[in-house]
């Protein structure tokens, strides 16, 4: 008995029954469970991203259809009260830009980087964030213009309305912004502050164009030679006029022309989603 109680002292946690361990609470939620709700998840965040690209997509058709079916001056107006939309509107028009097979500014900024275009004076009309500027100012003088100056180089104003001297520039370009109904005069301000034999660049989508031949002829009446004319990846045109003359004739003509038998360009619509 003696040698028990002492075997029992000298290594008591050997006589000791070991505890048995607590069962583990199992998971409610079992693995499936759990990687269904996260598809739901998932599932409702996806459908909440798409709901909030359809409203951008949405807001995007309706700007644009604004600037196609109004005056400059409304546009205008319509982006100084609320410069927010200006920021929407070139969100769409980037994810837009992003899905085509080519951008006609990229064919512009090419030509414009040719050694014949340095120290010369370009206006770029409707210029948007002002990337032309950006690539091609290097030894040439690159003026921005647009309804809101989202760069520091970018100078706010309707562009039938250019805050220029007489033949001041050297080059004109128009990047898919005859949106206007007044399109005409924006032609007319151009060829106001090119120089004579000036150049002027302008790329517009093929569906606004319903012959080519006839629209080059018209912008020729408003003081203008053509160079070139060609489709850009059957999505552009893209045609290059030199000034010959003045443009006060030929708007007056072309305007009541416009009135019998319809624009030149045709306005951007979107079908009804």
């Amino acid at each position: 008995m003696a040698s028990r109680f002492k075997s029992f002292f000298a290594n008591p946690q050997k006589h000791v029954k070991p505890k048995q361990e607590e069962k583990k609470e199992q998971p409610k939620k079992t693995l499936r469970r759990k990687v269904k709700e996260a598809q739901k998840k998932d599932a409702a965040s996806e459908m909440l991203k798409r709901i909030g690209t359809g409203m951008k997509g949405s807001k995007f058709r309706w700007i644009n259809e604004q600037l196609y079916t109004k005056s400059s001056e409304d546009s205008f107006n319509l982006f100084k009260e609320d410069k927010g939309t200006f920021a929407d509107y070139h969100e769409g028009y980037s994810q837009m830009v992003a899905k085509w097979p080519k951008n006609p500014l990229d064919v512009i900024i090419k030509e414009l980087k040719k050694d014949e275009y340095k120290g010369k004076t370009i206006i770029d009309l409707g210029c948007g964030t002002g990337r032309l500027a950006e690539e091609v100012k290097k030894e040439r003088k690159v003026l921005s213009y647009d309804f809101v100056a989202s760069n520091p180089w970018v100078t706010e104003c309707d562009i039938a309305h250019l805050p220029l001297k007489n033949e001041e520039a050297d080059v004109a370009v128009f990047c898919l912004s005859l949106m206007g109904t007044n399109y005409l005069n924006f032609i007319a301000e151009a060829n106001r502050c090119l120089k004579h034999k000036g150049k002027m660049v302008i790329a517009e989508v093929s569906s606004r164009v319903k012959d080519l031949k006839e629209f080059v002829k018209g912008v020729c009446l408003l003081g203008f030679e053509s160079i070139k004319a060609s489709k850009c990846e059957d999505y552009f045109v893209i045609m290059m006029l030199r000034k010959t003359g003045d443009s006060r004739k030929g708007i007056k003509m072309l305007k009541d022309s416009e009135m019998k038998n319809g624009p030149l360009l045709q306005p951007c619509h979107y079908k009804k989603r």
